[in-house]
């Protein structure tokens, strides 16, 4: 609803969600759980409220409806899931496993209410996670690049259609390092 600017912070001694007017004024905390939390996104709709949490000891990826239902696990694994990230459409979420070798992941919520087996979009992805285009039909992420000479040389786009995977630009020689990415308009 571009009313409210997310974050994490351990202000209280562990990691929590937090949500902050635009328009200025006070912080609300959305999780206060004794394990941290992080990594939030919104969904389109602006009702559920996405992140990875240490409630099991690693990372799982976990969903809180902001209307006070209980919070629904996405994952729950030894993997190490992270950096959770909503489709276009809000039906699908995009997540890192940072477990060696990384890798980036597609949960859909079925029409059962149910989350979909975790389907592997791209492997030895960077730890940032990656990006879902505007349209949802690609993602964008960071990797080494072709020859394996960069840890996080190349900026990628795979079509979910195809599975087709794409070189967009690769940082030969560390001359534009490649931090962090996102869609343009």
């Amino acid at each position: 609803d571009d009313k409210w600017l997310l974050y994490d912070s351990n202000v209280d001694g562990n990691a929590d969600v937090f949500r902050v007017p635009l328009s200025g004024g006070l912080p609300q905390q959305l999780t206060s759980e004794l394990w941290d939390e992080f990594a939030p996104d919104l969904s389109p709709d602006g009702r559920l409220l996405a992140y990875h949490s240490f409630r099991r000891g690693s990372r799982d990826i976990e969903v809180k409806p902001l209307h006070g239902s209980a919070v629904e696990r996405v994952t729950n694994s030894p993997r190490e899931e992270s950096f959770p990230r909503w489709s276009p459409d809000g039906r699908s979420l995009l997540y890192l496993d940072q477990r060696p070798p990384t890798a980036l992941m597609i949960v859909t919520r079925l029409d059962s209410g149910q989350w979909s087996p975790a389907d592997t979009i791209a492997h030895n992805v960077a730890d940032i996670g990656g990006e879902w285009s505007p349209d949802g039909r690609e993602i964008a992420f960071i990797a080494p690049d072709a020859a394996g000479t960069e840890a996080a040389g190349a900026l990628f786009i795979v079509s979910l259609a195809t599975r087709a995977t794409r070189v967009v630009y690769t940082d030969r020689g560390a001359s534009r390092p490649i931090g962090l990415m996102d869609w343009g308009l």
